[in-house]
């Protein structure tokens, strides 16, 4: 899973914006990024709003096309 610190528990919003576990104010755009937190909590709350995280859903995969060429006779 990916991390941004949006969604870890440890972010306080507000008047600013706080991670209260390395006691360090934070920018909205450092929050947004992803990043590698050793401290990371996944919280499935969003700090900016009131929806829960959803990741993506897999695309399929595409499927092979055989050789062809354009003067083969139609089958």
């Amino acid at each position: 899973m990916t991390q941004y610190c949006r969604y870890c528990a440890y972010l306080v919003t507000g008047n600013g914006i706080y991670c209260w576990h390395r006691n360090k104010e934070l920018s909205e755009e450092q929050t947004k990024r992803t990043n590698k937190c050793k401290d990371f909590c996944f919280s499935s709350m969003d700090a900016y709003s009131y929806n829960e995280y959803h990741p993506r859903e897999h695309k399929p995969k595409a499927e092979k096309v055989e050789n062809f060429s354009l003067f083969d006779e139609p089958r």
